[in-house]
């Protein structure tokens, strides 16, 4: 279940959240500590990545040494 499109998806989304940040650190001002606000892609992405990886599945050969015959 390894799939590039699966990354630039995370990538997009990752994206999107940081541009978001911005908008709402602009928006909030003084309100909220700007911290919390720069916290936010990365909190998502460990939120997506652990439900995500749950039920990924990496290549049956990984990790196994390869020996030429």
């Amino acid at each position: 279940k390894w799939n590039p499109y699966r990354l630039a998806a995370g990538a997009i989304l990752f994206g999107f959240v940081n541009a978001i940040q911005l908008r709402m650190q602009a928006m909030a001002g003084q309100m909220v500590a700007y911290q919390i606000l720069l916290m936010l892609p990365y909190l998502l992405c460990i939120v997506v990545l652990t439900m995500v990886s749950r039920k990924a599945g990496g290549p049956a050969n990984l990790c196994v040494p390869y020996k030429r015959e």
